[in-house]
């Protein structure tokens, strides 16, 4: 349910940082980190790095996230 929720997150704002998508999923920095290195992974989103904050995005459109979350 998480991963599902990251995605949501993901599809309605445009990038988000682990500490705002922690906020919205309810768990640790630490769960919603494994839970986005999953997500890379597997070519489901990209993140990149601006000082000490990382920033995640959706790399499929939301036609696609549709598929990928039945």
């Amino acid at each position: 349910l998480s991963r599902v929720q990251i995605l949501y997150a993901l599809s309605t704002y445009k990038e988000m940082s682990v500490c705002d998508l922690a906020a919205i999923i309810d768990a640790s920095t630490a769960t919603t980190s494994h839970h986005l290195r999953f997500l890379k992974k597997n070519g489901i989103t990209k993140s990149y790095k601006e000082g000490k904050m990382v920033y995640f995005r959706s790399r499929i459109k939301k036609f696609q996230m549709l598929l990928v979350l039945c």
